[in-house]
């Protein structure tokens, strides 16, 4: 992993917990942006194993009050 894809995977999961948010309550709140996502894969995302699809970018960003770019886990603004 780049250092860019580690510093956009930590920011989400400090935004998160900053929120006082935790994977479940996030898995939750997406879900009701209807956009279903295990916490397991939301865990995944966060450590940059896997990008987040589009419509799962866009529900975390409104969830975790980001520009869609910043949950880009590649890193690609």
């Amino acid at each position: 992993m780049s250092a860019q894809n580690q510093a956009d995977t930590t920011s989400l999961r400090r935004q998160r917990i900053g929120l006082g948010l935790t994977l479940v309550d996030l898995a939750e709140l997406c879900a009701s942006h209807g956009v279903a996502v295990h916490p397991d894969h939301l865990s995944k995302i966060e450590r940059g194993v896997h990008p987040p699809r589009p419509h799962l970018r866009a529900a975390l960003a409104r969830v975790l009050e980001l520009r869609p770019d910043q949950v880009d886990a590649s890193g690609a603004a």
